[in-house]
């Protein structure tokens, strides 16, 4: 997982309209601020093609 049920909870409680959006994650201090290791933009990469692929699999 990429950035955790935390995150995604505090980001969808402060939108009124509620948008989720794929991507590779480029703020490197969130994810520190976070506790989470921030690997190269290969791995993050992979990582969103591997979720989009499971979503375009499950649809």
């Amino acid at each position: 997982m990429a950035r955790g049920e935390a995150l995604g909870a505090i980001v969808l409680g402060m939108t009124n309209v509620p948008e989720m959006g794929i991507g590779g994650g480029w703020c490197e201090h969130e994810w520190r601020a976070y506790g989470y290791a921030f690997p190269s933009a290969g791995v993050r990469l992979a990582n969103v093609n591997a979720i989009i692929g499971t979503s375009a699999a499950s649809t």
